[in-house]
């Protein structure tokens, strides 16, 4: 049997037919039992080096993965109802991030009409300087400000058909020293929720301004704020701010942070607001008292101490990057 298998696997290697494997797993008696989650998959190389895998899940998704022979990959999802619906992210093919966009590996997604799913880009070489770029009706890319970083790679919620490019930022700060700083900076830029105060500066310590929070949620919110007015560079944040009720002067504190992000967020259900540990919580307003309560709670922001908020206090960019990374995994799930 076994010498069987091996002579028409060869003879479909040498003609290049397809060579097809069905479901993963095993005879328990009469039976089968499966063991993954693949249904069936065929892959063919031509003449050219390019070879096309097509595989079949068992929940009904339809994979397509093209490697050319120079390595370029091209990854095709038709996404199942049944995938679309489910409480876990689909997680696509394996892929290699690049810095360039035009050689950066494609992955197209088509969710079923009228559903939005949860979609985790498998990435070989995962790292926060990791993002996806979304193509834009006119061919051009845009990149993904609502992207989660995961052990895997990156998290996005697709729906109807979107192409996104897989790219690596190239940007290394020279001025960001310690590792949390370094992952922060990286996956802030990266996404282009902050930029760099030079070509290769983050200056990390540096206050934050209300200016940087509000521009930063501008960008998630999907404004340009590229069009400045005159030499304001916050001008579109600021006006954004303004009109959907964003808007914060004087010294910035954490305080107005957490009460920004935690309206942004849509107010949700705070499941542990005890802040009792800390002495300095005594005196919050409700409304603050529930902000720090729901970022405290999934991890987004801690005491400055392990007795203290520190709600009057202030923070600078490096650590603004860190809440905002770890905001934005956060509500991406």
């Amino acid at each position: 049997m076994r010498r069987i298998l091996a002579l028409v696997l060869s003879v479909a290697m040498v003609l290049m037919l397809p060579v097809f494997a069905f479901a993963e797993g095993f005879y328990q008696g009469s039976q089968w039992v499966e063991t993954g989650n693949t249904e069936s998959s065929s892959e063919v190389t031509d003449s050219n080096g390019t070879t096309t895998k097509t595989t079949t899940l068992t929940d009904g998704t339809k994979e397509t993965v093209v490697t050319t022979a120079d390595g370029e990959q091209a990854v095709d999802v038709e996404l199942s109802e049944a995938a679309a619906a489910a409480d876990e992210a689909y997680l696509t093919p394996e892929v290699t991030a690049t810095e360039d966009v035009a050689t950066a590996p494609k992955v197209t997604v088509e969710v079923p009409e009228g559903e939005t799913a949860m979609v985790e880009v498998n990435v070989a070489n995962n790292s926060t300087k990791v993002t996806v770029m979304k193509q834009n009706a006119d061919g051009t890319w845009s990149v993904v400000k609502k992207a989660a970083a995961t052990d895997q790679g990156v998290l996005i919620e697709a729906s109807g058909e979107a192409t996104y490019a897989v790219v690596e930022n190239d940007i290394e700060f020279t001025d960001v020293t310690s590792a949390w700083e370094k992952e922060a900076a990286d996956f802030v830029s990266s996404r282009e929720l902050m930029l760099g105060t030079g070509t290769d500066t983050f200056n990390p310590t540096k206050e934050a301004s209300a200016e940087m929070m509000m521009t930063v949620l501008a960008r998630l919110d999907g404004v340009d704020t590229e069009k400045t007015v005159g030499s304001n560079w916050a001008a579109a944040g600021e006006s954004w701010a303004a009109s959907e009720g964003y808007a914060v002067s004087g010294t910035f504190t954490r305080t107005d942070m957490v009460k920004l992000l935690y309206k942004y967020a849509g107010k949700p259900e705070v499941k542990n607001a005890d802040l009792s540990k800390f002495a300095d919580a005594e005196g919050l307003d409700a409304e603050a008292a529930a902000a720090f309560a729901w970022c405290v709670e999934n991890g987004i922001i801690g005491g400055t101490a392990a007795d203290k908020l520190s709600p009057n206090g202030t923070a600078n960019r490096g650590q603004l990057a860190a809440v905002i990374m770890r905001y934005v995994n956060t509500i991406v799930q």
